[in-house]
């Protein structure tokens, strides 16, 4: 959560980093720091990562996920809360959420 505080704070420079051509170092140093971290949890993770997926495949498949929805939360207008996309990550990461129609703009093929 003190991540996407962060990110909230200093949203404008973000919402550069993720949107404008020339900023693609300053994103790839982030997906580097955001994998070690995620990687950095893999001990306290044991029982929920099946071990026949990689440690490091798990790590990069989370942190593009983690910075995708950032990317999509920076890009609305008005910007829910950082507490709202912190729980989108959460519940995109434990499984991912059903489509309701009205929520996307799109009817869902339910």
């Amino acid at each position: 959560m003190l991540f996407l505080d962060h990110i909230d704070t200093h949203a404008e420079l973000y919402v550069r980093v993720f949107t404008e051509p020339g900023y693609g170092a300053v994103l790839a140093r982030l997906r580097l720091k955001t994998r070690e971290a995620i990687r950095g949890l893999a001990p306290e993770a044991g029982d929920v990562i099946p071990r026949e997926v990689p440690v490091d495949a798990v790590a990069a498949g989370i942190t593009g996920l983690v910075l995708g929805v950032i990317g999509e939360w920076l890009a609305l207008d008005p910007r829910p809360s950082a507490r709202e996309a912190a729980t989108w990550i959460w519940r995109i990461v434990m499984g991912l959420p059903g489509v309701e129609p009205g929520n996307t703009g799109e009817t869902c093929a339910c």
